[in-house]
């Protein structure tokens, strides 16, 4: 009995450690699953980032060409704007300068009128002819009012000195005038002054008539 009683025991010792052994066999394969089954959900989350990742930056230069396409776009309207603005601008200021341009060449005659009445009042006449004084006084404070209204409209008189140079685009010439009969003076010079002129802004309104020294 106590022979049986040691290969009993001994049976049971060798299947248990067989059972041990297979227990951690199994449990290696398990976790030599588990394992792989880690590295791969790991290699699926760094593709997933990248792919993220690349997406991200997709639209970040998405964001960044519109948000350019956009400035570029109110740069452009911007500067549309601004040039319609010169442009509405330039047409009224040239409406504006025909208007005054139109009304001031009425006015110039006039003008011309009270101009030439001045100058020939007899000076001789003034002290003993009250009436004559008061008349030129009346036609001095009539030619300055004038004079006020051209230039608050920034209308220019033209009246050059005696021997300045000629100018075609400020003057015309009446008459040429033998340098014989002014030897003191350059030809191409002014000789005299028939009419003076007028100016208006930088357009000419009436050129000054005048008499050139010739050659």
């Amino acid at each position: 009995m106590p022979a049986t009683s040691t290969v009993v025991i001994s049976r049971r010792s060798f299947f248990g450690k067989k059972d041990e052994e297979e227990k951690k066999a199994e449990k290696k394969e398990q976790t030599e699953g588990e394992t792989e089954q880690l590295n791969i959900t790991l290699e699926e989350a760094i593709e997933q980032i990248n792919s993220l990742e690349s997406q991200l930056s997709e639209a970040k230069a998405a964001r960044e060409k519109e948000e350019k396409d956009f400035k570029y776009r109110l740069s452009e309207i911007a500067q549309e704007m601004k040039s319609q603005k010169t442009r509405l601008d330039r047409e009224a200021e040239k409406a504006k300068v025909y208007g005054i341009k139109s009304f001031a060449k009425d006015l110039l005659p006039v003008a011309d009128q009270l101009q030439l009445a001045l100058e020939n009042v007899p000076a001789a006449e003034l002290e003993e002819n009250k009436a004559l004084n008061d008349l030129k006084e009346g036609i001095e404070m009539t030619q300055q009012q004038i004079s006020k209204a051209f230039e608050k409209n920034q209308i220019i008189l033209v009246n050059p000195e005696i021997g300045a140079e000629f100018d075609a685009n400020l003057h015309e010439a009446v008459m040429r005038v033998p340098r014989a009969q002014m030897p003191d003076n350059e030809p191409n010079t002014i000789a005299f002054v028939q009419k003076t002129g007028y100016n208006i802004k930088d357009q000419v309104l009436r050129p000054c008539w005048v008499g050139v020294v010739s050659e």
